[in-house]
């Protein structure tokens, strides 16, 4: 879950969700202070367990300035895929006495899509008010709040314990059951045509030809798990 607030303070422009919202006042902050974005960022990174949006966006520094959210939403994106995840949606909540957001929603949703290179239906934002009560209701800041679900692509999926052992233990019982027939084969061709020398001869040559097929079936079945 990824949490974020920002003080409302005059001759600052509103930038919520990617868009700016025309406003009194504005959120204070050492970017932007898109609070719904934030939150989203937080949200993605410690889904992936990589820290918060300050470890990675630090305010000590000049580089993140001002700087427009969505760059960060976008780098946020790219750092959980260099860790094997993408991003499968996202439910986030603002908290907000003034400006009316319900009807920018839709605009948001479009902006932060794009952003992150997903659907419009895997991003759902709601707008409620807090009845007047605590800082939100005194319009002294804006909060938002943001869950999400990344999804695993198979690299990162390769990586998992769990999956490992089972891919260990597949090419085992894989490479023993090829064993078994290959041993097996002549023995049961013997057995049932009888002991001949030229035969017998086939079947060790198939015998001593399994050794190489198993060796090469294992390495195959590995590189593929």
């Amino acid at each position: 879950m990824g949490f974020d607030v920002h003080r409302l303070v005059p001759e600052r422009e509103l930038w919520l969700g990617g868009i700016r919202l025309e406003h009194s006042m504005g959120l204070l902050g050492h970017s932007d202070a898109d609070v719904l974005i934030h939150a989203i960022c937080d949200a993605l990174l410690g889904a992936a367990n990589m820290r918060d949006i300050g470890y990675h966006f630090p305010d000590t520094g000049q580089e993140f300035k001002d700087v427009d959210s969505k760059i960060l939403l976008r780098k946020t994106v790219q750092l959980i895929a260099s860790k094997g995840y993408t991003v499968g949606n996202i439910d986030a909540t603002v908290c907000a006495e003034q400006p009316k957001l319900k009807p920018h929603i839709p605009q948001m949703q479009e902006c932060l899509a794009q952003v992150m290179g997903i659907d419009v239906d895997d991003i759902s934002i709601k707008a409620t008010t807090t009845e007047k009560l605590g800082f939100t209701g005194r319009q002294e800041g804006i909060s938002a709040y943001a869950t999400v679900l990344i999804t695993a692509t198979l690299w990162a999926f390769r990586k998992n314990t769990l999956y490992r052992n089972f891919a260990g233990a597949a090419a085992t019982i894989v490479c023993t059951v090829m064993s078994m027939y290959f041993l097996a084969a002549p023995m049961a061709f013997m057995i049932v045509h009888g002991y001949d020398g030229e035969k017998s001869t086939n079947s060790r040559i198939v015998n001593y030809l399994a050794y190489p097929v198993i060796l090469m079936a294992a390495a195959i079945v590995g590189f593929i798990l």
